[in-house]
């Protein structure tokens, strides 16, 4: 599903993630709905008991965070 708005986008696959953990708690597993559940959590960075996510320290937006935590320190 192509949704353009990234908060839509985001929303939608939040709620399917839901529904699809609710289906694979209540049917057992499902390899179709696993494969599916991890794509949308992984392109929407969406934690699930399926999927989990490591910070890359050589990533730029680390360094965004790093270097905005150290201008937030020399305000103080």
């Amino acid at each position: 599903m192509m949704i353009r708005t990234p908060f839509v986008a985001k929303l939608w696959a939040t709620r399917r993630v839901g529904d699809i953990i609710d289906e694979l708690d209540l049917k057992g597993r499902n390899e179709e709905l696993v494969k599916e559940l991890v794509a949308l959590a992984t392109e929407h960075g969406i934690l699930t008991p399926y999927t989990s996510f490591l910070a890359d320290e050589n990533e730029r937006c680390f360094a965004r965070v790093a270097a905005n935590r150290r201008r937030a320190f020399e305000r103080v």
